[in-house]
């Protein structure tokens, strides 16, 4: 029997429904489904929304990040991110001073990511992952804390591609990959923005693989706050 036409209506939507919300889904999940109010289905699903440019807050990165549309309500806003390398204890301070409003109280290597959510990072992971050809690593960063929804650890695997990137022999292959971020519609941005950035997000992982080494409980962490 055939479907009929609202099935094949549902049917269609279901199929046109994009990898990121069904990552993003599954993570809720996997961080036990704790929503406010005790609703499971208003659990927030992070949607595209259109990008708007704004300057850069990191003088290092002399271009445009994107950013978000902040007038859209439920959308995912990152106005400040960052990569850092610390253990768990200072990663977890960290973000819940800057959640606070507060200077945290610990130094450690940050490299800025004004405007960047962690979409846009697993976005180039799955770029970096293709062009280091490391074939079943995933590009999903993972969340640190059920409480904490703004920080998220890079994978041991993933933090291995990026550290890689710098040691490719042909670094032109670099350029690429960032010219293929700043060209994917979550990024709207150039090439002359991103590829600083990835050249100091791999210089950043070799260190973290270095001090992992040194020190097991480190690792590079994101934050990412709305």
């Amino acid at each position: 029997m055939g479907k009929l036409p609202w099935e094949r209506t549902i049917f269609a939507a279901r199929a046109t429904l994009s990898g990121r919300i069904v990552r993003w889904s599954r993570r809720v999940v996997e961080a036990g489904a704790v929503i406010r109010g005790g609703d499971p289905w208003k659990a927030r699903i992070r949607v595209r929304v259109d990008h708007v440019q704004s300057p850069s807050q990191d003088a290092g990165l002399t271009g445009k990040l994107p950013a978000r549309n902040t007038h859209l309500k439920g959308a995912c806003v990152a106005n400040y991110s960052e990569f850092f390398i610390a253990d768990h204890h200072q990663a977890v301070a960290r973000a819940k001073a800057r959640q606070s409003g507060k200077p945290p109280a610990i130094d450690v290597p940050v490299l800025p990511t004004p405007g960047l959510g962690d979409f846009e990072i697993e976005v180039l992971g799955e770029f970096a992952v293709n062009k280091v050809h490391a074939t079943g690593v995933a590009a999903e960063l993972s969340l640190v804390d059920i409480e904490l929804d703004t920080l998220f650890a890079v994978p041991d695997a993933l933090l291995e591609v990026f550290a890689e990137l710098e040691g490719l022999e042909d670094q032109e292959e670099v350029s690429e990959l960032a010219a293929e971020w700043a060209a994917a519609e979550e990024m709207e941005s150039t090439p002359e923005v991103t590829e600083p950035l990835v050249r100091a997000l791999a210089a950043m992982s070799v260190a973290a693989v270095k001090a992992a080494e040194e020190n097991a409980k480190m690792s590079l962490f994101f934050y990412s706050a709305e």
